[in-house]
């Protein structure tokens, strides 16, 4: 798509809907790459990007573009460890097994469930992750987003995010309409990036390139995306749609991070991933979980059961 031809949108903040909010920073949104304001809401202290794509370009943008920016290899390759330990650690807190694994790419995730012995369904935009899901991995995967699907109510144990809420237009909207597909007390298990890492190494890394420390066609290690959640603003965001029973942690960083692997080779940034991925633990656990500062955080949260 020709960046010149993005339809753009200024709105509120879409935890609460407050127009009160201090400018942060400039940034560029991911994956559609381009520059726009962060923004934090001076009520619920959500970060988000505005002025933004409309709903109507990035739908475009992911069914024709997005899949094909990432080589299905690597996808694979980076992300199974993390899956792994995320299917491993669902399976210690349910004991049924009918999952939806919602934005699901090319559906790794949902066979590897599969393939454990778990009942698996998807929901995916684009074009190119819904034909590798289908055709190749021959899942069942909807069209589309959540909140246009047809699932039946009360029909899932596990729904599944994995760095997709902070990517959705109307967060909480979709995941009330998350809620009404789970069973009670169904476990909802979510990654998202964690602006309380971002915002700083992207403050320090523009210092950085300013003092000539770092050469200014060097790709930030950082993402921006439509929110960019804390643990306080995406437990409140839970709260909103109907959630209970909240855990915010720490998630290891990616194997693929650049300049990691720059330094340490992958191996070595695997193991240096893990060393710091310790020590945010360490102080998540000290401060009773109210500092989590991790790049991504893990969030576990569950469907309130019947009264």
């Amino acid at each position: 798509m020709n960046p010149h031809e993005i339809e753009l949108e200024s709105v509120a903040c879409p935890l609460c809907e407050s127009s009160s909010h201090q400018r942060l920073i400039s940034v560029q949104l991911s994956p559609i790459r381009i520059e726009t304001d962060l923004l934090r809401c001076r009520d619920c202290g959500l970060g988000y990007l505005s002025p933004r794509p409309t709903r109507e370009y990035e739908k475009r943008f992911y069914a024709e573009t997005h899949y094909e920016l990432e080589s299905e290899t690597a996808w694979k390759e980076d992300r199974l460890p993390f899956f792994k330990r995320a299917i491993a650690e669902i399976e210690k807190k349910s004991k049924r097994r009918k999952l939806l694994d919602v934005g699901c790419g090319g559906g790794f995730f949902m066979d590897l469930a599969r393939s454990r012995g778990w009942k698996v369904e998807g929901t995916e935009l684009s074009i190119g992750g819904l034909k590798h899901a289908r055709e190749v991995l021959t899942l069942d995967v909807f069209p589309g987003e959540i909140y246009e699907s047809v699932f039946t109510p009360r029909s899932f144990s596990v729904v599944t995010l994995w760095n997709v809420l902070d990517q959705m237009y109307d967060p909480v909207k979709q995941l009330k309409k998350i809620g009404e597909i789970m069973e009670p007390k169904g476990l909802l298990a979510m990654r998202i990036s964690n602006l309380s890492f971002h915002l700083p190494v992207h403050r320090f890394w523009q210092f950085c390139v300013k003092k000539k420390m770092i050469a200014s066609d060097k790709e930030p290690p950082t993402v921006f995306h439509l929110q960019m959640f804390d643990a306080g603003s995406v437990r409140k965001c839970l709260l909103k749609a109907g959630f209970e029973q909240i855990t915010v942690k720490n998630s290891v960083l990616d194997v693929r991070n650049i300049i990691m692997t720059s330094f340490f080779g992958k191996k070595g940034a695997c193991a240096v991933g893990w060393m710091i991925h310790g020590l945010f633990e360490i102080v998540r656990i000290l401060t009773l979980g109210t500092v989590v500062i991790g790049p991504s955080l893990i969030i576990y949260a569950r469907r309130p059961g019947d009264e």
